[in-house]
């Protein structure tokens, strides 16, 4: 017990953390072929190389999905490092009118809807180099990012091809979910490269910051 502990200190394990490091260290192929897949983008052969290869790696998956979308999780440790978060944590509840709490809450739900498939896409390996396609019977993802930000739809009392604005409510909703898709690939991307890349101090550079430190 007394291991384990010490071993999380913060979200991530020691083992973990040594996992990023040497998954994304000098990687940012990677990263990038995981950026193009979560905004359903096409994908060529390097980066269907490069997420087959890491889907196989269990550890990673779990690693990327509590990144992406994390959960409230039971064992997390007491610390000043880390606190439970999940997607509706973020929302200001006590500073919002019930409606407009209510339609935060439901683009929420419509962002996590669509981070939960295309980590379910990544972990069954059902990908392919065309966006918004999965392999097997080539179903199509429920929820499409570039569609997200359309604003028209097809107006189906219509034989002509004239295009009808999308009421406002699903508008509103859409361009939330979007941008919290974009926020949310580009800030954990972006953590993920920083915390693979960090450099360890050399002693050298640790006794000069005491030296430092006790002369303040």
């Amino acid at each position: 017990m007394a291991e384990e502990k010490e071993k999380r200190l913060n979200r991530f394990t020691k083992e973990e953390d040594e996992l990023i490091k040497n998954t994304f260290r000098d990687n940012e192929e990677l990263l990038k072929s995981l950026r193009k897949f979560f905004y359903q983008l096409p994908l060529n052969a390097v980066d269907l190389s490069n997420l087959e290869i890491n889907r196989k790696n269990k550890p990673l998956l779990k690693v990327l999905r509590r990144r992406l979308l994390p959960e409230i999780e039971a064992d997390l440790p007491f610390s000043a490092l880390t606190k439970q978060v999940d997607q509706f944590t973020v929302i200001p509840i006590n500073q919002l009118m019930p409606e407009s709490a209510v339609s935060h809450i439901k683009a929420m739900e419509m962002f996590r809807a669509y981070m939960n498939q295309q980590l379910e896409i990544l972990e069954s390996g059902k990908f392919t180099s065309t966006p918004e396609k999965c392999s097997g019977h080539l179903v199509e993802p429920k929820l499409k990012f570039k569609e997200l930000s359309i604003l028209t739809e097809d107006n189906d009392n219509s034989t002509s091809s004239v295009k009808m604005l999308k009421p406002d409510l699903v508008i509103y909703l859409n361009i939330f979910a979007r941008n919290q898709v974009l926020e949310q690939v580009e800030q954990q991307l972006l953590l993920l490269d920083l915390k693979a890349n960090e450099r360890e101090l050399t002693q050298d550079e640790m006794d000069d910051m005491k030296r430092k430190n006790s002369s303040k």
